[in-house]
């Protein structure tokens, strides 16, 4: 899942997706851009 730079892709064309990270680290920053961008479309 890496940043999350995928995750926040498909969620602007309003699609799903799936994410699997190893490194904790990295799944809390994608987790936090995800977060960010869904509090700023609604």
């Amino acid at each position: 899942m890496g940043s999350g730079s995928t995750g926040v892709a498909t969620k602007k064309l309003n699609r799903n997706f799936i994410g699997m990270e190893l490194n904790k680290e990295y799944f809390e920053i994608a987790k936090q851009r995800i977060a960010l961008l869904l509090v700023c479309v609604n």
